[in-house]
């Protein structure tokens, strides 16, 4: 998934970026694309490196969770703002990222609000959701790179898939575009 992020944020070429390579865009998708990987190697460490560090762990759960929110939003606002991914098709970040916070926010809701009287039900909520959420963003990705190609398409007929390169005929030759 990470990688998938990178390669949308920079892209083959600059009309492959879906920010048009703005710093902004860029920064916040790199954030999004990595901080899995911080998120999961920062809690070890502390709890290794400063033993019954509790309390720390706590603010570094709710600092990850707006970090990624706000890396998010970020993002998505800048893939809407940038005008190169067509249609309705631009949306589907902040769809994907309401579907997400819709994911956490509710069972913490039911939680608190005492709609959920039985442990394992909240297990299985929580569960379904989160997995619901991992497919949102996932499907919604997907949509982004399928309008990005075929808005391609449409500018230039000539233009096919190959690989991770585009290429067009003109003439008899082929000419590689975005490499």
């Amino acid at each position: 998934m990470g990688c998938g992020v990178v390669i949308f944020a920079i892209g083959f070429s600059r009309d492959g970026s879906v920010v048009a390579r703005k710093p902004l865009g860029v920064a916040a998708m790199g954030v999004v694309a990595l901080w899995p990987l911080v998120t999961t190697t920062v809690p070890a460490m502390l709890a290794t490196v400063i033993p019954g560090s509790d309390d720390r762990l706590l603010m570094w759960g709710y600092a990850s969770i707006l970090i990624t929110f706000a890396a998010g939003l970020t993002a998505a606002v800048e893939i809407v703002r940038s005008g190169v991914v067509p249609g309705p098709g631009k949306w589907a970040p902040l769809v994907a990222l309401g579907v997400q916070v819709l994911a956490w926010l509710l069972p913490q809701l039911l939680a608190v609000g005492g709609g959920l009287a039985d442990p394992a039900t909240f297990v299985g909520l929580s569960n379904g959701l989160g997995t619901l959420s991992i497919l949102a963003r996932t499907f919604c990705l997907g949509i982004v790179g399928f309008a990005v190609t075929e808005a391609r398409t449409r500018q230039d007929p000539g233009v096919r898939l190959q690989g991770i390169i585009s290429a067009r005929r003109v003439g008899g030759t082929e000419e590689r575009i975005g490499a």
